[in-house]
């Protein structure tokens, strides 16, 4: 595929496709719905690449580096900056507009090392904040909730929580699920 550019396939047949400016692409917990970066941009589309609603063109001031989808209405987004990251609440509106939430910014952060990391009840997660752990933060308030952080049983180069598991891959390149190493 071509760099910035989100493709849908139309199954079963390969050769019929859509394709969409962006990066990035996220699919809603629900399935119906996706958030994509557009450079300064964010879009939420359907399925169809349909747009649903975006941002102004200069809503973004950094680099997106990924959403979390917090419910079927609300995603976070991880903008990154050479030397800080904004985490971003988004809400995704009745009138089908994108309305910006709470943030929580830290000025003494490489941005660009930080990936969106999976949810858990009333948080979610950011890798690269801290070695070795998943950083949690209030879904609500988006401020730190290190009670709910998770220490990685290794430094990894890749980790995400989901239904409550751990899976990652170590500096190995091995991939775990739980405990248990994925051939």
């Amino acid at each position: 595929p071509v760099v910035g550019t989100v493709i849908r396939f139309v199954l079963p047949d390969t050769t019929s496709l859509d394709s969409h400016f962006g990066h990035a692409p996220t699919l809603s917990p629900d399935g119906t719905k996706v958030a994509i970066d557009q450079l300064q941009t964010i879009s939420v589309t359907d399925l169809n690449l349909t747009l649903i609603a975006s941002t102004p063109d200069t809503f973004l001031t950094g680099t997106g580096n990924g959403f979390i989808w917090l419910d079927n209405q609300r995603f976070v987004v991880v903008e990154a900056f050479p030397d800080h990251v904004r985490l971003q609440a988004m809400t995704l509106g009745a009138d089908n507009t994108l309305q910006a939430g709470a943030a929580w910014m830290s000025p003494t952060l490489d941005g660009f090392s930080l990936t969106p990391a999976g949810t858990g009840p009333g948080v979610f997660y950011v890798h690269g904040i801290t070695p070795a752990t998943l950083t949690a933060f209030d879904t609500a308030t988006m401020q730190p909730a290190p009670v709910n952080d998770v220490a990685l049983p290794a430094e990894a180069i890749s980790a995400w929580m989901q239904d409550g598991q751990l899976r990652w891959v170590g500096t190995d390149h091995v991939m775990h699920v739980g405990d248990t190493v994925v051939p």
